[in-house]
């Protein structure tokens, strides 16, 4: 089909696939594009909704704190601050329900879209607690307990949006955000339980072990939020622990631990409230700043993004336009190459493959370097050429035909003298033929006895050469027998240093038996405790049993090695008497290359005499050869002539044949 289309219908097909081939791909990198900038608009959602959800948590821990000032001194104070407070978290709520909302289902999992659910109905009975706590209706310890598991609930939502962050660089921001978050809850807890303390006058013990409980989460998670954080973030985290609120904050702590369980608290829950919302706040500031930073990373990579999309998109289409006109430039040149339709050019072409050279060739003006017009002047020149064949075949006939009336009257003249040398010739060949047989015996001969003599001499060598090598092997062996003992003695010394990590292991598995006892004398909250130990107790498990299945092992190697020391006795020995056997062998060998070197002395003499008898006769086998020769080739240039001058008869009339065949106009 596509050869019956014309040249610019099919140049028109050539460009119209590679157009295709781009804007293909140029729709599908676009799309990668967008995928990726669209990726970059969704973690930038995915990070306003963890702000909002730290500014609710921000201000919960501060309503928490209140609300337990406010119960623990049964209304007396903090009831002004309470009702501001409670503004600013309801509007916080507002703004997190509206990012809650303006999250896209499809770019996250099930599992994250639920918690979004769960996260809406998370302050449906809200202000019912609230009336509960204005009335006193309720515990200081209900109250912090519903206030922190609204926060813990908003804490894990974070931890799982920053788990759906596109790259690990984000999510490892992400990472620190949550770790302040985390230690920003931990202190709004320490600041509720002890201006509750502080409200009441003195520390309870159960108040007292949880403000132990509370100032080591408050360290692991600073440990956390360092170990993600970015240098300059590291930095400015540093710094912060370095203020004087901190400092302050830092030597009351102490003085609660130095006091202990009981002992009567002197500081007002106003001026503690203060310092520690001026500790909150400053965490506040640093988790700010760290989301300032996440938002910046995302803006950039927007940013990028975008100008990436637009990028790939002037690309593709500048490079389309490029590959079309390219292809039109080439289509142009290819035309004015060929000079017109291929099958114009393909019948005229075949015209002259006819012989019918008399079809006039039509070329576009001023053509004179396409197809077409170099196949123009080939069909002139053939009709020259032709013209000028037929003539020289008429002259090349004549002069066969006298040439080979010579030739025939020069081969009688040489055929007699071409015989009587080839009798006397062919006697000499014989004498020389004799003398060369028995040159090349003597030859071979003395061949066999030096290579005799070569693997007698590389046979010496080679055992003297087996013999250092297996005394070698004799010092090897005993080495090994050495190395073996002391591999013995290492595996007994591994074997007590088994019985050691097994009673280590013991040890542990007990520890983590009375560990899980009191994790559940503490309840709820030993809980995650228990299950570290639980987990500590199977690793000792399977330390014991693996150093049970080690010393099996031990015993086992120990086993095999006293083995190996036998068998490496025996080698030694084994290898001695092959030491021993090289050496005659050797010795032997050497006997050999003395009688070799003698026979081949012989046969050498024997060689001599033979090639001068055959310098002899050669000189006059090559005479009479070179009568023969000159005699059989006078004959066969005589032959040859005539033969030639029949084959130039005979080519001159093929060649007329084939010249007759060209029609020319002048034909």
């Amino acid at each position: 089909m596509i050869e019956k289309l014309g040249l610019k219908t099919t140049l028109g097909l050539v460009i119209a696939v590679p157009s295709i081939v781009l804007v293909a791909f140029g729709i599908n990198g676009g799309l990668e594009k967008y995928s990726e900038y669209r990726s970059r608009v969704h973690a930038a959602h995915l990070t306003s909704l963890v702000v909002n959800m730290a500014n609710v948590a921000h201000d919960l821990q501060r309503e928490r704190g209140m609300s337990a000032g406010y119960l623990m001194s049964r209304g007396q104070k903090f009831s002004t601050d309470i009702s501001e407070q409670r503004k600013k978290t309801d509007a916080a709520v507002n703004e997190l329900n509206a990012a809650l909302h303006s999250v896209d289902n499809s770019a996250v999992g099930p599992r994250f879209i639920k918690l979004l659910d769960n996260a809406n109905r998370m302050f449906s009975d809200f202000e019912t607690r609230r009336s509960n706590i204005s009335g006193l209706n309720v515990s200081s310890t209900a109250s912090f307990q519903y206030y922190s598991t609204q926060i813990s609930q908003l804490l894990e939502l974070a931890v799982r949006t920053g788990n759906q962050m596109p790259s690990a660089s984000l999510s490892r921001r992400a990472n620190a955000i949550q770790a302040v978050m985390f230690w920003k809850e931990r202190t709004g807890q320490e600041r509720a339980v002890l201006t509750g303390a502080f409200s009441a006058g003195q520390l309870s013990p159960e108040t007292f072990r949880q403000f132990l409980i509370l100032l080591g989460d408050q360290q692991n998670y600073e440990r956390i939020a360092t170990s993600y954080a970015s240098p300059d973030q590291e930095k400015r985290l540093r710094e912060l622990s370095a203020n004087s609120i901190f400092v302050d904050i830092a030597k009351i702590e102490r003085e609660i631990q130095d006091s202990g369980p009981g002992a009567k608290l002197e500081i007002s829950a106003e001026r503690w409230f203060e310092l520690i919302s001026k500790k909150i706040d400053l965490l506040r500031t640093l988790e700010q700043s760290y989301s300032d930073d996440m938002k910046k990373e995302i803006s950039v990579g927007i940013e990028d993004a975008m100008f990436g999309l637009i990028s790939y998109g002037v690309v593709s289409v500048v490079a389309l336009l490029m590959t079309i006109g390219f292809c039109l430039v080439f289509a142009r040149s290819l035309f004015r190459i060929v000079g017109g339709e291929p099958k114009h050019v393909a019948s005229i072409v075949n015209s002259i493959a006819e012989g019918d050279l008399s079809r006039a060739v039509d070329l576009i003006p001023g053509d004179q370097s396409s197809l077409l017009s170099s196949i123009a002047r080939m069909r002139e020149q053939l009709v020259r050429i032709v013209g000028d064949v037929q003539e020289a075949t008429a002259l090349v006939t004549n002069a066969a035909l006298s040439l080979s009336a010579v030739a025939e009257q020069v081969e009688t003249s040489t055929s007699i003298g071409a015989d009587s040398a080839m009798s006397i010739a062919s006697t000499v060949e014989q004498l020389t033929a004799s003398i060369h047989n028995i040159t090349e015996s003597a030859a071979e001969v003395a061949a066999t006895m030096r290579t005799t003599s070569t693997l007698s001499s590389t046979g010496e060598q080679q055992v003297h050469s087996v013999s250092r090598e297996m005394e070698g092997i004799a010092d090897v062996v005993s080495d090994s027998a050495k190395a073996v003992n002391q591999l013995s003695s290492q595996s007994e010394q591994i074997a007590g240093i088994i019985a050691v990590i097994k009673e280590v292991s013991d040890q542990t598995n007990l520890l983590a038996l009375n560990a899980a006892i009191e994790a559940a004398r503490a309840g709820d909250q030993g809980r995650g405790f228990a299950v570290v130990a639980d987990e500590v107790r199977n690793l000792a498990e399977r330390t014991r049993n693996s150093t049970i299945e080690i010393s099996k092992n031990l015993e086992a190697i120990h086993s095999c090695m006293a083995s190996a020391k036998e068998n490496l006795l025996t080698s030694c020995s084994a290898v001695d008497k092959g030491v021993s056997g090289a050496q005659l062998a050797a010795q032997g060998m050497t006997s050999i290359r003395d009688h070799a070197q003698d026979v081949m002395q012989a046969i050498d003499q024997i060689s001599s005499a033979l090639h001068e008898q055959s310098a002899a006769s050669s000189a006059i086998s090559s005479k009479v050869d070179r009568i023969v020769t000159n005699t059989e080739e006078t004959a066969n240039a005589a032959r040859v002539t005539i033969e030639t001058s029949s084959q130039m008869r005979k080519l001159a009339e093929q060649l007329a044949g084939a010249v007759s065949q060209f029609r020319t106009n002048s034909a």
